[in-house]
């Protein structure tokens, strides 16, 4: 099926940039190819499913995080309460999340230990029984972490939030979120009407820094659901209403969070389903206004899964016939990396494997700033 074409009688400033419809080519560094003993590729089949041992054997740093995946511990790297945790599905690819970055399992390994990807390979089969290897000291000297509470089933409190937040459908919940659609630039009614069966809106929800509450925000409640539709938790987009009724994104360090993912559940290869795919074709986003911004374009079902780094865990539904992922135009890091659009062109790639049929979009737009990413809501 092909894209939708742009919506009639409306300027738009971008066309559809760097459209990879054909099956992606598969380069990589040498470096990534083939590593002094080890090849890549055969450490990764090595590790699935095995995170836990390996970290286990060379991380000490994560005993809190592997004592209670999905739930948030101390910083190992940068000290950070509370803000880091490893995805309940790590165990598959070693995900960990936190305020100061995301990994998989090998990008974690060098972030915690200082290792060359030559020494990761070495010491990751060492861990795994698969070779006798000289045990390598980290390099470098994380962050020790805080041993955290006995594991908590965070249902209730998810059950608690969900039922004091306002439907979309009328009163104060309508209004603040037709608001805050309106300040970024999007049709109301039908971005309204997408949202309703997924989302509320808290009319009052505290905000937290180091486990003090420090304010209480309008926050926007969004469900999101494992790979196989289930909820397995709620993101929160905190809010502010000016003086002037304008809606916008709350000035506190971190407006966007996950609550921690209940138990038993992965928020690996999940999305928020903002509709059901039509005609087998689904897009994907990192941002849910990314996502409503693409869909109020295109008419395209486009579901938000919230970070460069859970868009490369994303499992397609059963059925699913062609995926676009609306990659945002991210900068370089101080490294050359591109983590919107690398994490985009490997999950392209590891669709095709699957027999799906993928492309990525990227924004022609120009950066407003050195420090500016561009994604699609800056270019409708």
């Amino acid at each position: 099926m092909a894209v939708p074409p742009l919506s009639p009688g409306k300027r738009h400033r971008w066309p559809y940039l760097l459209e990879r419809s054909g099956r992606p080519e598969m380069r990589e560094e040498s470096i990534m190819r083939n590593s002094n003993k080890y090849e890549i590729a055969d450490v990764k089949r090595a590790t699935e499913g095995r995170w836990d041992t390996v970290f286990q054997a060379l991380c000490p740093q994560l005993e809190a995080a592997l004592a209670c995946p999905g739930h948030h511990v101390d910083c190992p790297i940068h000290g950070g309460k509370e803000d880091f945790r490893l995805d309940r599905g790590f165990k598959k690819r070693g995900t960990a999340i936190c305020t100061c970055g995301n990994w998989d399992g090998f990008s974690l390994l060098k972030e915690l230990n200082g290792w060359t990807l030559p020494e990761i390979l070495e010491q990751i089969m060492g861990a795994l029984g698969e070779r006798a290897v000289e045990p390598l000291a980290p390099t470098k000297v994380a962050q020790p972490a805080r041993p955290d509470a006995e594991k908590r089933d965070i249902r209730p409190t998810l059950r608690k939030r969900w039922q004091e937040a306002l439907p979309l459908n009328r009163g104060e919940g309508r209004f603040i979120m037709a608001s805050y659609l309106q300040f970024r630039g999007l049709p109301v009614k039908p971005m309204l009407a997408l949202l309703e069966g997924e989302a509320r809106v808290h009319p009052n929800l505290p905000y937290l820094e180091q486990g003090k509450v420090v304010g209480r925000y309008p926050t926007l409640l969004t469900l999101v659901r494992d790979a196989e539709g289930k909820p397995v938790t709620v993101h929160r987009t905190y809010l502010v209403r000016g003086a002037d009724g304008i809606v916008q994104k709350a000035p506190v360090a971190k407006a966007k969070k996950l609550f921690p993912v209940v138990n038993g559940g992965e928020v690996s290869g999940g999305a928020i389903r903002l509709g059901a795919p039509s005609g087998g074709v689904l897009g994907i986003a990192e941002g849910i206004e990314t996502a409503l911004a693409v869909r109020a374009a295109t008419g395209m079902v486009v579901w938000p899964v919230l970070s460069a780094s859970l868009m490369g865990t994303f499992e397609p539904p059963e059925g699913l016939q062609e995926v676009v992922i609306w990659a945002d135009r991210d900068l370089p890091d101080r490294k050359g990396r591109k983590a919107g659009q690398d994490a985009a062109k490997a999950l392209q790639a590891r669709l095709w494997e699957k027999g799906v049929k993928a492309s990525v979009r990227i924004p022609n737009a120009p950066s407003t700033g050195e420090d500016k990413s561009v994604d699609w809501l800056m270019c409708t």
